[in-house]
């Protein structure tokens, strides 16, 4: 049976060295994975679907579709980053994990009000209750939140933008 990594990589017409050169390993290492000479890693594949946009399920198994709807593909990410080294995307995504509708609904406020020109520290004590801005610094530590609210502001703005058409 041919590999799905051989298979993904005659799909899209590359060669062994172009898959290495964009996952970071030589056209050798692919070969070697192809030929069942080495395993296909968690990490190799988590990096071959993340490059790829591929299915992860089908690349280890071979059952479903080689390519990943959009939702899988976002799964993926959220996979890798909380597999990876970067402590504070891995405690940005704790954090929102914690949040109720209502939280997520105090922050979308927050978030307007900030691209209103509000003061943040200000605002964050009257838009939020005390237990939400306690799950999001326990999820994210202190310093990071402040961070966070900043990010959040950034991707209000673009938000924004993109639904005025203005990009």
């Amino acid at each position: 049976m041919e590999s799905t990594l051989r298979q993904f990589r005659k799909t899209l017409k590359l060669s062994q060295e172009e898959v290495g050169r964009r996952v970071g390993v030589t056209g050798v290492a692919i070969s070697r994975i192809e030929s069942g000479d080495r395993p296909l890693t968690d990490r190799m594949a988590l990096s071959l679907c993340k490059e790829f946009g591929l299915d992860y399920v089908w690349l280890t198994t071979g059952q479903g579709e080689m390519f990943a709807s959009a939702d899988d593909a976002l799964g993926g990410i959220v996979d890798s980053i909380m597999q990876g080294d970067n402590e504070l995307a891995k405690s940005i995504f704790r954090g929102f994990a914690q949040f109720s509708e209502d939280d997520w609904r105090k922050l979308r406020d927050l978030i307007d009000t900030f691209l209103a020109g509000a003061v943040p520290a200000e605002i964050m004590e009257q838009r939020m209750d005390a237990m939400a801005r306690q799950r999001l610094e326990d999820g994210l530590g202190a310093e990071n939140a402040a961070f966070m609210y900043g990010y959040a502001l950034g991707l209000g703005e673009r938000d924004g933008k993109e639904k005025g058409g203005d990009q």
